[in-house]
């Protein structure tokens, strides 16, 4: 059968602590069964699953993208401040994933203020080799369009697109059956044409299957988060997301030519040792011994 056109590029398992319910094993075999031929890893503040997740994709014939769901700091990482926002950033090459465990470790180590978060600042510092998408509803290009703040998104994307250029800054759109979505689809299609820059979609799923979304909110729950999922953020085939993005064919598309950029080459006797009981600090330094040469 012929490979997938559509490539998930924004999925959390397990390891987005307190949050994700999708072991990695099982994540990676639905996306086989999708015919999905490479997978993207962008669990929130943590690179701890890459280890896991890498093994299980190779080992299943599929290629691993590494990302990251990084909590972005709109002034400085260095402030106190309640606001937070999501960004993702995937590894294009070996310079990308050494930059993306560099802005991890800074995320801890200078930005820790309840998560772990980064900054423009850092992006300017080590943006080569990485691609990134808005992070869809939790990002900041969303909410300021969702508080009808629309020069505020526009000055952000202008700033990124200056930083990253047009072919690796991308406006994320997602469909997890929210109004809000919908509002925000349309909204980010305006966007891209005013700004230029491309749209992708993904599907940013918290769990596999659609029965998975009550277990979720009860993991949410267990942890004192009360702002519960719906049962559409789940991990979706090629079928269904060109359904759910007819009007924006090129943006489907777009998922797989992003796929086809990023490869990261590591040495997998050396992620095997890392145990997924050392802490996260800890993970993203051993990870930085563990690329080999492209």
């Amino acid at each position: 059968m012929s490979r997938s056109s559509y490539v998930d590029l924004h999925t959390h398992t397990a390891y987005t602590h307190n949050n994700g319910l999708s072991s990695v094993s099982a994540l990676v075999e639905r996306a086989v069964l999708y015919n999905m031929d490479a997978l993207a890893i962008t669990d929130s503040g943590n690179v701890s699953g890459v280890p896991e997740f890498y093994n299980a994709c190779i080992r299943s014939g599929i290629k691993p993208i590494i990302g990251l769901g990084f909590y972005f700091a709109d002034d400085s990482r260095f402030f106190q401040s309640t606001h937070k926002y999501h960004l993702v950033l995937l590894a294009e090459n070996s310079t990308g994933f050494m930059h993306l465990l560099a802005l991890a470790e800074r995320s801890f180590t200078e930005g820790f203020y309840k998560r772990p978060r980064i900054d423009f600042e850092l992006l300017e510092m080590y943006y080569d080799g990485l691609i990134c998408l808005t992070g869809g509803l939790g990002g900041i290009v969303d909410k300021y369009l969702y508080a009808q703040k629309k020069r505020e998104a526009v000055c952000f994307v202008q700033k990124c697109l200056s930083l990253f250029g047009d072919e690796h800054f991308f406006l994320e759109l997602q469909d997890n059956g929210l109004k809000k979505n919908k509002e925000m689809i349309a909204e980010l299609i305006e966007l891209s044409k005013e700004t230029g820059a491309q749209c992708v979609v993904s599907g940013g799923s918290f769990y596999v299957d659609k029965e998975d979304a009550l277990e979720c909110n009860e993991l949410r729950a267990a942890h004192g988060n009360n702002q519960l999922y719906g049962d559409g953020y789940y991990f979706k085939s090629l079928e269904e997301m060109s359904s759910l993005f007819s009007m924006v064919p090129h943006a489907v598309q777009a998922s797989r030519a992003i796929a086809d950029r990023c490869t990261v080459l590591l040495d997998m006797d050396k992620c095997s040792k890392i145990s997924r009981n050392d802490d996260d600090l800890s993970i993203i330094r051993q990870l930085q011994g563990c690329i080999t040469q492209q």
